[in-house]
């Protein structure tokens, strides 16, 4: 008699995780506060969930919270695709840059404005120059999203298109690279 009560125990323990998971139901009282039940209330929704496991971006490693961005090589620099404010662009990868650099032309099409802001001596490989120093609202690498992010506007080449991703976005993260793959792995700190 015990015998078969433990079995059953132990098949209702192993059946409890998806019966919990089964359903959940929203709903928002007189405050405003949301709140989560796993039993109906006036008012509430039914919320429809789905298991970690239908993620569907296979850059992204669940374990580390790693993400693995592609890079393009040109002439030994790393060329990321990036956006500053939703407008594309590319990055070259640099870590011995304190700052992110964009070009003046995606400043003016992200809408970032220099009225209000401060001067600064940026020191580069040609020697020191005067650049701005903005804010990014949103500066995005692959599925990156960081908010913002303190950049310098400045033209590092003749491509109009081209900045730095220096350390004001890369310091948030921990950053391996893979040469022979193209792969750089960025993982949060």
């Amino acid at each position: 008699m015990r015998l078969a009560v433990l079995r059953k125990f132990i098949v209702l323990c192993c059946l409890l995780p998806l019966v919990a998971q089964a359903e959940v139901y929203k709903w928002t009282d007189q405050y405003g506060k949301i709140h989560f039940s796993d039993k109906p209330v006036a008012g509430s929704e039914k919320q429809h969930l789905q298991s970690m496991s239908g993620i569907s971006n296979p850059a992204f490693n669940l374990k580390r919270n790693a993400m693995r961005v592609k890079y393009q090589d040109k002439n030994g620099s790393m060329i990321v695709q990036g956006r500053v404010n939703n407008i594309p662009m590319q990055f070259i990868l640099d870590t011995g840059a304190s700052l992110v650099i964009i070009p003046p032309n995606i400043a003016k099409r992200a809408h970032i404005s220099t009225t209000n802001a401060r001067l600064i001596t940026l020191q580069t490989a040609n020697g020191a120059t005067q650049s701005y120093m903005v804010n990014i609202s949103n500066l995005q690498v692959e599925q990156l999203q960081q908010r913002g992010v303190r950049a310098a506007i400045q033209q590092v080449s003749a491509n109009p298109n081209l900045g730095l991703l220096g350390m004001s976005f890369l310091s948030a993260y921990k950053m391996s690279i893979d040469h022979d793959q193209h792969i750089i792995t960025l993982e949060p700190r």
